[in-house]
Parts: C-alpha cells; sequence; structure tokens
C-alpha cells in the first residue's frame, strides 16, 4: 500500500524543490562525524558544493533570476510548516488491559502477555489526523504561487502541482506495536508490589487510504514497479525493536467496610527503554544536527550556462529525499517508551462486592473494580523542531520589502550587497524546509487514568468489562540551547505536542487451568480520542501462581 506513493513523491519533491529556488544540494555535518551516502543505502548525504561562487557568475545575476523571475522573496516569506511538534504516544504500560484480570491469594504471579497494538489514525494536532494540518505547502495560496511560477517561467513540469499536491492532503501516520508484556506479582497479606515491562517490536509508516491511492493512480497515471517497495522502506517506514519501561506498583490497603474495601499505592515508571535493534524492515531516521548548505551560484552555473541538466536532476533527488527523511525523523521515528523521563504517582483503587449493594443471587459472583491513577513525569532534554517566531524583520532590515526591481539595482550597484542578500536567501530556504532540530528540556506533566472494571468470576472461569480513560496535559518546553548569533526567537508554540485524551472499552475471558496457571483474551479499543489517536489492542495472556 505505501509503493504506490514512490513516483508521486518523488516527483513532487524534486521539482518542489527545483521550482522554488532551482535546485539546492546539501552537506550534512553531524557532530558525533556520522556522514552516510545516500547511494551506499543510508539516509544522509555526503555531496559538498564550492561555497564559492564561479568567477564567470555574478551574485547579481543569479538574484535577477530568484527576485524577479522566480519571486523568491514572497515565497520565502511564507512557513512551509503549520507544527513542529512530535505526534502523541501512549506508553503501553498505560494500557488497562495489561492489569491484572482477577483476584488471587497466592504469594506470587508471574506471566506475560502477547499483544499486538495497532494506531490506524494518528493525530497530528489536537483535531486532524491529516497532514494538511501540519504543513503550509498544502495551503491554497502556496500551491498556487508555486504554479504561477512555473506558467510564467515556461516551464513543462511533469506533474500539475495544483492538483496533484491536494491528493495527498488526507495523508496520515500509522503505527503497530506487538511483542510481550512481561508481568509479576508479590503479595504481603493485603499489601501488593508488581512489576511489568514490555519488549516489542515497534513500526510507523505514512498511511493513504485505498480509495486516497486509487485517486492518485487516475489522475497522475502511476505504475506500481516492484522497486518501489525499496523506497518505501528507506523512506516511508521506520521500526525498531527493543525494550519499553518498567513500571513499578506497591499498594498498602486503606480502609475496609462490609465488602467495600480501598487501597492506596506508590507507583514508579523506570525509564529503562531502549532500542536494541532499528531499521529492521523499514529504516531509522536521525535528526540532522545541521542545516544543509547552499550555494546557488554552482546551481546557475549548471543550470543556465553548463545546462547539466542530469547532474542538476541527481542534485535534486538527493536534497528531496534528505528532506524527506528529515521530516520523517520527527513524525514516524517514534520513542520507545516515555522518551527517557522518569515518572513518580500515586493511585487509588477499589473493589466493591456487588452482593453489599444488590441482594440477589447472581450479584455474589460480580466485582466492581475501579482503578485511579495520577502520574507526574519528570523533565529531560529532547532534540525537537522548531522554525522560526517571524523572520520579516530579517527581510526589512536587508531592505528585501522594497520593489524587486531596485532591490536588483542596489545588488547591481553593490557587489557586497549582492552577496550578503544572496547568503540570506540561501539560509532562508533551508531554515524553512529543515527545521532547527535543538535540544530543549521537555516536562511532559501530568498523565492521569481512570479504570471501571465490572468483573463476573465462577469455578473455572469468568469475563470482564471495563472503561478506560487516559488523559495527559500539554508538555512545556524551556530551556531551548540556542547557537550563538540565531537569528530570531523560535515558535515553541507549534513545536508542543498537543494536550491528549482516550477513552475506551476493555474486555476479558479468562479460565483457571489445572497447577494453578490462567489463561485470558483480552481485547481493548480507544473509539474517542482528542491529540491522539484512537487505536486498539489485543493480547494473549498466560500466567502461573505459586
Amino acid at each position: 500500500m505505501y509503493f504506490k506513493i514512490y513516483h508521486i513523491w518523488l516527483q513532487q519533491s524534486i521539482f518542489l524543490a527545483a521550482c522554488l529556488l532551482i535546485i539546492p544540494t546539501a552537506a550534512i555535518e553531524c557532530s558525533d562525524d556520522e556522514i552516510f551516502d545516500f547511494f551506499d543505502d543510508e539516509q544522509y548525504l555526503n555531496i559538498t558544493t564550492n561555497q564559492t561562487c564561479p568567477s564567470n557568475i555574478k551574485p547579481v545575476d543569479v538574484l535577477t533570476l530568484l527576485i524577479d523571475d522566480l519571486n523568491a522573496l514572497c515565497i520565502l516569506q511564507q512557513d512551509f510548516y503549520l507544527r513542529t511538534n512530535e505526534l502523541n504516544q501512549r506508553s503501553l504500560l498505560d494500557y488497562g488491559i495489561f492489569l491484572p484480570q482477577k483476584e488471587c491469594a497466592h504469594p506470587w504471579d508471574i506471566g506475560a502477555h502477547f499483544f499486538y497494538n495497532q494506531t490506524t489514525r494518528d493525530n497530528f494536532t489536537r483535531t486532524s489526523t491529516k497532514l494538511c494540518s501540519y504543513l503550509a505547502i498544502f495551503e491554497e495560496s502556496f500551491i498556487q504561487e508555486i504554479q504561477q511560477r512555473i506558467i510564467d517561467l515556461g516551464i513543462e513540469t511533469p506533474v500539475d502541482l495544483k492538483d496533484a499536491v491536494p491528493l495527498f492532503r488526507g495523508m496520515t501516520i500509522q503505527e503497530r506495536r506487538t511483542g510481550f508484556m512481561f508481568h509479576g506479582m508479590r503479595r504481603w497479606g493485603s499489601s501488593r508490589f508488581r512489576f511489568w515491562f514490555p519488549f516489542y517490536y515497534n513500526e510507523a509508516n505514512f498511511f493513504l487510504t485505498p480509495e486516497e491511492l486509487d485517486a492518485i493512480e487516475a489522475d497522475l497515471g502511476i505504475t506500481d514497479p516492484e522497486e518501489d517497495t525499496n523506497f518505501a522502506r528507506k523512506h516511508l517506514i521506520a521500526d525498531k525493536l527493543g525494550f519499553g519501561d518498567l513500571r513499578l506498583n506497591l499498594d498498602f490497603p486503606l480502609t475496609r467496610l462490609g465488602g467495600i474495601s480501598t487501597k492506596i499505592g506508590l507507583l514508579a515508571t523506570v525509564p529503562t527503554a531502549c532500542a536494541i535493534k532499528k531499521g529492521l524492515y523499514g529504516n531509522y531516521f536521525k535528526k540532522l544536527c545541521h542545516g544543509p548548505e547552499l550555494n546557488f551560484c554552482t546551481l546557475f552555473d549548471l543550470a543556465v550556462q553548463q545546462m547539466d541538466f542530469e547532474a542538476l536532476q541527481e542534485i535534486g533527488q538527493q536534497f528531496a529525499f534528505t528532506a524527506l527523511n528529515h521530516f520523517s525523523a520527527n513524525l514516524i521515528d517514534t520513542k520507545m517508551g516515555n522518551g527517557g523521563h522518569f515518572g513518580l504517582g500515586c493511585y487509588i483503587r477499589s473493589k466493591t462486592k456487588l452482593n453489599t449493594l444488590i441482594r440477589r443471587p447472581w450479584a455474589d459472583h460480580i466485582n466492581i473494580i475501579s482503578r485511579m491513577t495520577a502520574e507526574y513525569l519528570f523533565s529531560k532534554t529532547e532534540t525537537r523542531y522548531f522554525i522560526e517566531l517571524s523572520d520579516r524583520a530579517r527581510f526589512a532590515a536587508l531592505g528585501l520589502n522594497r520593489d524587486p526591481k531596485v532591490i536588483i539595482e542596489d545588488a547591481n550597484d553593490d557587489p557586497i550587497y549582492a552577496k550578503k542578500v544572496l547568503n540570506f536567501l540561501e539560509s532562508q530556504f533551508i531554515d524553512r524546509i529543515f527545521p532547527f532540530a535543538l535540544p530543549v528540556k521537555v516536562r511532559p506533566g501530568l498523565i492521569f487514568r481512570w479504570i471501571t472494571k465490572y468483573m463476573y468470576e465462577t469455578h473455572g472461569w469468568g469475563y470482564s468489562v471495563a472503561s478506560d480513560t487516559w488523559l495527559t496535559t500539554r508538555e512545556k518546553l524551556s530551556k531551548i540551547q540556542i547557537p550563538q548569533n540565531f537569528p530570531q526567537p523560535l515558535n515553541k508554540t507549534i513545536a508542543r505536542k498537543p494536550f491528549g485524551y482516550q477513552v475506551g472499552i476493555i474486555g476479558n475471558l479468562f479460565w483457571k487451568l489445572p497447577q494453578n496457571r490462567i489463561l485470558s483474551l483480552n481485547a481493548e479499543y480507544n473509539f474517542s480520542s482528542t491529540g491522539i489517536g484512537p487505536d486498539y489492542m489485543l493480547s494473549i495472556n498466560f500466567e502461573h501462581l505459586f
């Protein structure tokens, strides 16, 4: 399903880069010296262009093309990104499906769930699951501006952007997690200590519905060659295998009144999550620690004087792939666990025998169990994406809010001014496509959970139905590690994850097996959500009591 995207995505990525500002080239410089070559099947580029203009190229000639012909000043004063936040993700430890299925009196309880979890449509914002809510390139004004430049220049394009780009407005992200949730419990009278942690495979990918794919094929005449598989695996799919965080619970009896008992407890989430293998089927993506470098003079020389369009196409392809990987690093290369944040919280748990409220024989087998939890996740430094809050003042400082003909005249009279403007436009183009990846202190805040379970238990078997409510507050960002001489304040508002909320239902069917063993089938479906995609989970649990 991912593979039909290949030709359209490739053509549009290359062509958008070309139409905006000729075609740039990229040289990635990472602090850990991890520089890879795309043609060696890695995700980063090792292409370097001379950063000085060739002697036969004048900066004013390049500016004439950019400002007068391509209207770059108007394009570059628009934001390409509406949001730069990572997506909300619910920790596997927070699902009610993994809580104990039944009450037991044995000192020890050891077991494991084999589970499968899927989010079909992730939320980019609090209310939208569509890519158009994240990127401004889907806005009609943006597309029309690019299309008009194409018409003015008389360029023949492989696709009509005005018709092709909106076909991707509904693109979303899917996520799948499958593996084992190991758990154990130790009892001392009415007190309990419990732990659980997962070992699982995590995969995320960009997704279009079959109807959207059919519309793309019908409009653009796209085929589905076998080699598209490699493209999807390198750029549209991210996966990893590893351990999640460790959750510890300790509770004590609080009150007991007739058939109603209450316990209070403490919980801790220990950040033990780690990936032991990345890129098993898809790829893994690292946020670029430096933006690409540009030299419009060199590219102008290739395009206008040498007319080496084959070299330009190769550069454009690699630039498009780098931009796509930088985008994927933020959205589909998701973290294991809570991203390294330590959590500490408390909970209250009550159990009510229904026969204390309803004096009927059938009520003797039914218990109502409620659990309310509040957990605080402590702050930790993470790398997040940011864009400038406003850069129109920088355009004005260079006199770029004037008539284009006046700007070109000044550039023609003053070569130093021409070079300064050219360098500024080069950096602006990269800053629009590659958000700044900067270390920042992240405070996820509070997570609330409320589960109410109705459990029927008789000799040899039982079942339960429960409601599951999960809520996370909006995170806060502070102490951004900004490099010296950074041009503008950063937009922290669009970089924060939104408030998240899920409501679902849990079903459970269990059997008591010989030799103090329990087998259960479990399902959870979160049908209502805000800021996080609705999902479902299935599991088979086996545990041994001794």
